[in-house]
């Protein structure tokens, strides 16, 4: 005797929309990581070297009566 299986039919009504979520989220992620993550640890891990230091004052007293 033959035994037919009929599997009921998987309908799916999420069009995808969670895949689409799940993607968009992980691109976000991302993005943040390479925005300001990155460069947060590449300056901890490197951090500048100053080079010369150079002041310059705020005044510069010109004095130009020569007292005659």
């Amino acid at each position: 005797m033959v035994t037919i299986v009929n599997n009921p039919s998987h309908e799916n009504s999420e069009s995808g929309i969670w895949t689409f979520l799940g993607v968009l989220i992980i691109a976000l992620v991302f993005i943040v990581f390479v925005v300001y993550l990155l460069p947060t640890l590449r300056n901890w891990a490197m951090p500048r070297q100053s080079g010369t230091q150079i002041n310059i004052p705020d005044k510069i007293d010109v004095n130009v009566n020569q007292g005659y």
